[in-house]
């Protein structure tokens, strides 16, 4: 098992890498599932060849937020 490079007594050291890794991983298709629905929002509205965007961008907004859900949800504290 690989360590983390940080003091024993820092909160980092309780979280393993690799469950760091997939909540970060979760929050940026988050941002990006949110920035999707915003930018498909504002064009749909404001642009009238994209205007067929009007009625579809609600579409990433589930995954958006699943994956926020998933990424802020604390992991499970492991034995030391």
């Amino acid at each position: 098992m690989v360590k983390p490079n940080c003091h024993p007594s820092s909160p980092l050291a309780l979280v393993h890498p690799a469950v760091m890794a997939k909540k970060i991983i979760l929050l940026v298709v988050a941002l990006l599932g949110f920035g999707a629905s915003l930018f498909m929002y504002r064009n749909g509205h404001t642009n009238p060849a994209w205007s067929e965007m009007k009625g579809v961008w609600w579409i990433p907004l589930p995954l958006a937020i699943i994956c926020l859900v998933l990424g802020l949800l604390p992991g499970a504290k492991r034995k030391a």
